[in-house]
């Protein structure tokens, strides 16, 4: 009590500096945390209590001062009773690294270890260091202190306490003004980590943002880039200038102006954040900021800048402002041409084409206000437009060429005479060059209304350049411009007569627009002497008669109202015809396009009307698919009047008028009626038929109707339409003899799926004979064939993202292919006989006659794939004949990749028990485990080997009982079936044993919790490879009761520490932490540090994301409340300063 009593005096009566106080008080929350029953900051105050210089008379000062210090460190490293450390853990690791950080971590411990070794000796006496050559001094003890306590601010320091200390730091340079020592200590801080300089820049506020300029904080704009070898769009001082402009302009404007680029530096992302700010700084500051975008290195760039959205909001504050010499200045800027770009012509030039150094998905904003253009402004305002043109449309002209110039794009589909401004600005297929013409030409108009009969507007087209597109503008503006100008119009008119070649003059709408508005207002002498012109250029002795052709007619068909009875006549005699009412269009008009929907000659409702026998005649005589198309041409190609169309209509008919269809099926199918597309439209309206439960006679009918098709095709009497040379027949009504085929399968398949009662309900045998005759022949079918699972040899592959074409996969060929679906088929209707009182019309010996054929003669993988699917149909079929029949596709002398299919069709089945006892069976799954599947590499596999034979491993562990084969299977899977079957059985039973135990139908056996209990610690025991425990993330379920809470926390933090923090999916558990931290709170603290800092920060290369926002706050935050809250804070202290901004959420 004395001791504690005279420890109380010397705590309150030590002064302490403002790092020794937060030294104290971080020892004291360390003891707190381990329930260490003493006070470390105590020990600490007696140990620098005893060190002050009016004590050092007492010859012992020195010995009682390290003693002080040596019993922090003796509670903490060998009073180890008062702290539960896991088993085999460093504790000083354990300890420091709860409080500090990690970096750095060992160099620092080992450093307080030598200076522990060295506070005992002083304390002891140098009771083992007799030699006064190891005995320290006065001066050399305060320095060990000040070492000591170095060491120690150094590793309690963590990354909460540097963002607390850098926003004191920002308050008071905001505040008063600062000292020196404080810069120092900011600009130590964010150059030590990153984390740290991001946060200080975050938090800097317009107050100390004069003393942070003055300082040299913001003179260079990418420091935090070159200091932290970032990618420059990550500049902390850039996103806090855009977060600071809007509160300190003028500021923020003198740092953009002071700033200089690095020489051959493209200052993208500075000039972005510029860009950004500008939207709040006004007056002079913006002025000089713009003439400085305009002007290198600001304007010089690498790739095209992305910056055109920010552009547009810059557009809308300065018009909103209505200081139109920003206006533009901006738009010297916004149109700054691409230095890179080509000045001779291509005469490939191609659309989407964008001169300038910024995009221009969107410029809506800036042409609004380029249209709403004061009049005191347009002229210099049409001048930089010209300036504009100059740059970044026209390019060089070869020697021969009509114009100086060449347009860098061409203009087939664009009108700048009639086109509406306002509507162009918004289309998103309209060019910018496009737009910015049309803008000229509207504030050019406005010039010219404006304008006095004596005033001189010819600048507006003067200074336009010489290139076609220009040429059209100008020639509109000087019509537009009035009758003091008609001379000017009349030598413009006229300028093509000059040249061989007319095309870059008169292509499009804009020359006959132009002058069919402007010629009547010409007097008679000036029409006719353009009319003499037109008809000296274009008469019919002229060398180039091409023109004449091309272009006489709608040059005159302009203005052929305004001409004469005698002008008319000489065009007459000329051979000139013209076009009543001529509107003149672009060069490429609207282009027409849709889905092409085939018609029918006759519609629904006549047809309806229509006898069949009748339609049967009509279709011979008059609807055969050939004369129907040369008969009925239809006025759209999109809608064309054909075969086909008819066939879709008699589908649609036959559902309504069944009855009177199918007594008649036969006579579609006499030989000198036969047409394909009748016959397989007619197979489509019966398999809609069917779907409509026909009546037993009736299927009968369509039976013989099947077998009559079939029996056509044999003989090889199904011949192909062939047609003359058409357009729309090429198109059109091709059905093939294949086509047929299939049809017949689809509607095979229909009468005998499982859910059909055909069978059940039939009371007529022959129908059921006759359905097994059309099955057998069906089973003949060539489709598919052995070279259609070739790469080199088929035409059905898939190709992938990109990749490489490949094969198709064996389940996906047989379910498209005749003879596969017929297998299908077939094994379907064995099924409904084998249920059904007609097993003697198709007996045993048959169906088994019929198989055996089948499976000796396949040499296909996709039927292969078959035969193991439908293992289990046969087996209940003949249990014996099977075995002994299909003996050979299981054996290891068959030919592999058919093998393969046999046991990837067999895994796709449900699993059951019962194969286990065979051994057949059983050998293929010791074989196919202990030697797993090697896919060939030019075919697509649908599905995965892995989950097939782990499918079968899960229903065999969750129904085995101890000691029969189905455990003994599983054993052999965990032993020896590859990482990737393992994976996905943990996987799946996640999935559909414990996460959907609630939703399942059937009733888990008894033991099975303890079961999976054990199977999880076995794998953590036994096979604790990363991607096998990584899939146990479903084992964590609230929806399930098969695995306690203690249990579940208990084992995903084990698994976490086997697996570094990693996790297939993150979810499941993400929603069972909250409760988990309720019942266990330190060991979620456990299972946040491995999956956040371990399986995501620290693990570079992996592709797990945490959302850290929700959930996971709401979960710290009431960590906090808990009694681990220092720990808490330890922990996100170190999150921070490893995961950076993203992470701050989590603090407190």
């Amino acid at each position: 009590m004395a001791l504690d009593q005279a420890l109380s005096n010397i705590y309150q009566t030590t002064t302490l500096t403002d790092r020794q106080t937060f030294i104290a008080q971080r020892l004291d929350k360390l003891f707190d945390q381990y329930n260490i029953p003493f006070s470390a900051s105590k020990l600490y105050k007696g140990g620098l209590f005893a060190m002050q210089p009016n004590l050092r008379a007492n010859p012992d000062w020195m010995s009682q001062s390290a003693h002080s210090f040596r019993e922090i460190f003796y509670h903490v490293l060998h009073q180890s009773k008062f702290i539960q450390f896991p088993n085999g853990t460093d504790k000083k690791s354990v300890l420091f690294e709860m409080f500090g950080t990690r970096k750095n971590e060992i160099k620092h411990l080992n450093k307080l270890g030598k200076i522990y070794n060295m506070f005992s000796d002083i304390a002891h006496h140098y009771l083992n260091k007799p030699n006064p050559k190891d005995q320290v001094s006065e001066s050399d003890y305060d320095g060990l202190v000040h070492e000591f306590e170095d060491e120690l601010y150094k590793i309690l320091f963590r990354q909460l306490d540097v963002h607390e200390r850098l926003g004191e730091l920002v308050l008071k340079f905001g505040n008063a003004e600062p000292e020196i020592a404080d810069i120092e200590a900011n600009k130590n801080y964010i150059t030590k980590s990153l984390d740290a300089a991001q946060y200080f820049y975050s938090i800097v506020t317009p107050e100390s943002l004069s003393v942070l300029i003055e300082h040299g904080f913001y003179d260079d704009l990418q420091w935090s880039v070159k200091h932290f070898e970032l990618d420059q769009w990550l500049a902390f001082e850039l996103f806090s200038l855009e977060r600071l402009a809007s509160k300190a302009p003028d500021m923020i404007a003198s740092i953009f102006l002071n700033y200089r680029v690095a020489k051959d530096a493209d200052p993208a992302a500075t000039r972005h954040s510029l860009i950004r700010s500008l939207a709040y700084i006004q007056g002079d500051n913006r002025e000089a900021l713009l003439k400085m975008l305009d002007t290198p290195p600001w304007s010089f760039k690498n790739v095209q800048d992305r910056s055109d959205y920010l552009l547009e909001n810059l557009a809308e504050n300065i018009v909103e402002t209505g200081n139109w010499n920003h206006f533009i200045l901006y738009l010297k800027v916004r149109f700054a041409v691409d230095s890179s770009m080509p000045t001779k012509y291509d005469p490939w030039s191609r659309r989407g084409f964008n001169p300038f150094n910024y995009a221009v998905t969107t410029t809506e904003q800036t042409l609004v206000g380029l249209l709403e253009t004061p009049s005191a402004h347009t002229v210099d305002t049409l001048k930089l437009l010209c300036k504009i043109f100059n740059n970044g449309l026209c390019l060089e002209s070869h020697e021969a060429a009509i114009f100086p110039y060449q347009d860098a794009i061409n203009f087939l589909s664009f009108d700048v005479v009639s086109t509406d401004v306002h509507s162009a600005i918004i289309d998103y297929d309209t060019e910018i060059i496009e737009k910015l013409l049309l803008c000229y030409k509207h504030l050019a108009e406005r010039v010219i209304a404006a304008s006095t009969e004596t005033e001189d507007i010819s600048l507006i087209w003067n200074e336009l350049p010489d290139s076609p597109i220009c040429w059209k503008l100008r020639y509109h503006l000087i019509g537009m411009a009035g009758m003091c100008y008609n001379d000017l119009f009349v030598e413009e008119s006229v300028r093509f007569t000059h040249f061989d070649e007319p095309t870059e003059f008169l292509s499009g709408a804009e020359y006959g627009l132009t002058i069919s508005k402007h010629y009547p207002r010409l007097n008679d002498q000036e029409k006719k002497k353009i009319f003499q012109n037109y008809l000296l250029y274009f008469n019919k002795e002229s060398e180039n008669s091409h023109r004449k052709i091309v272009y006489a007619t709608p040059v005159f068909s302009a203005i052929q109202e305004f001409l004469s009875i005698e002008q008319l006549n000489e065009l007459a005699h000329e051979g000139i015809e013209l076009i009543e009412n001529y509107k003149p269009t672009p060069s490429i008009s609207t282009v027409t396009g849709g889905m092409v929907l085939d018609q029918s000659p006759i519609n629904k409702l006549d047809l309806a009307k229509l006898p069949v026998n009748e339609l049967i005649e009509k279709i011979e005589k008059e609807w055969h698919p050939e004369k129907i198309i040369k008969r009925r041409r239809s006025k759209s190609f999109l809608r064309p009047i054909n075969a086909s169309g008819l066939g879709k209509l008699i589908a649609q008919d036959m559902k309504e008028r069944a009855s009177e269809y199918l007594p008649r099926l036969k006579d579609f199918l006499k030989p000198e009626k036969i047409t394909l597309t009748y016959v397989y439209h007619i197979l489509d309206g019966l398999v809609e038929c069917f779907r409509g439960a026909l009546i037993e006679e009736d299927q009968e009918l369509v039976l013989d109707f099947v077998a009559e098709v079939l029996s056509l095709y044999k003989e090889d009497k199904l011949v192909d339409v062939t047609y003359s040379e058409d357009f729309q027949s090429r198109f059109h009504d091709l059905t093939t003899k294949e086509m047929i085929f299939s049809r017949v399968r689809d509607l095979v398949a229909q009468l005998v799926e499982p859910s059909s009662n055909f069978i059940d309900s039939s009371t007529n045998p022959t129908s059921i004979e006759q359905l097994g005759k059309i099955l057998e022949i069906m089973l003949l079918h060539e489709d598919p064939k052995p070279t259609d699972e070739e790469l080199s040899t088929t035409q059905k592959t898939v190709s992938k993202a990109g990749g490489p074409s490949l094969a198709w996969d064996a389940q996906a060929l047989a379910l498209s292919s005749i003879r596969g679906r017929a297998f299908m088929s077939y094994m379907n209707f064995l099924t409904h006989l084998n249920e059904s009182r007609f097993q003697h019309i198709h007996p045993a010996e048959r169906w088994q006659s019929t198989l055996k054929d089948f499976i000796y003669n396949e040499k296909t993988r996709a039927l292969h794939f078959m035969f193991g699917f439908y293992t289990c149909t046969i087996f209940n079929l003949d249990r014996s004949w099977l075995l002994h029949q299909t003996k050979h596709l299981w054996s290891e002398s068959y030919p592999y990749v058919l093998r393969l299919q046999v046991w990837i069709g067999f895994l796709r089945q449900s699993p059951w028990t019962g194969y286990l006892e065979l051994p057949m069976y059983q050998d293929a799954y010791v074989y196919w485990i202990t030697n797993p599947p090697v896919p060939e590499t030019d075919r697509e596999y649908s599905g995965s080997f892995d989950t097939g034979i782990a499918t079968h491993m899960m229903n065999y562990f969750v129904y085995a009982a101890t000691g029969n084969k189905a455990e003994q299977i599983v054993d052999l899977f965990f032993e020896k079936g590859c990482s990737k079957s393992n994976s996905r059985f943990i996987d799946l039973i996640g999935h559909h044993i414990i996460d959907e135990e609630h939703s399942s139908s059937s009733k888990l056996p008894e033991g099975i919790s303890q079961s999976l209990k054990d199977l999880w610690h076995r794998y953590l025991d036994h096979r604790p490879e990363q991607k096998i425990l990584e899939c146990f993330s479903f084992w964590v379920s609230n929806k399930s009761s098969l695995l306690s809470m203690d249990t579940q926390i208990e084992l995903i933090l084990s698994t976490l520490k086997s697996t570094d923090g990693k996790l297939s999916f993150l979810h499941p558990l993400e929603g069972q932490l909250m409760s988990f931290a309720k019942r266990s709170p330190e060991q979620v603290l456990e299972i946040c540090e491995l999956l956040i800092l371990n399986g995501t920060i620290r693990n570079k290369s992996s592709e797990q994301y945490l959302y850290l926002r929700g959930m996971w706050v709401d979960l710290f935050q009431f960590l906090y409340t808990t009694p681990f809250a220092n720990k808490t804070e330890a922990l996100v202290s170190r999150i921070i300063e490893e995961g950076g901004s993203e992470y701050w959420a989590l603090k407190k």
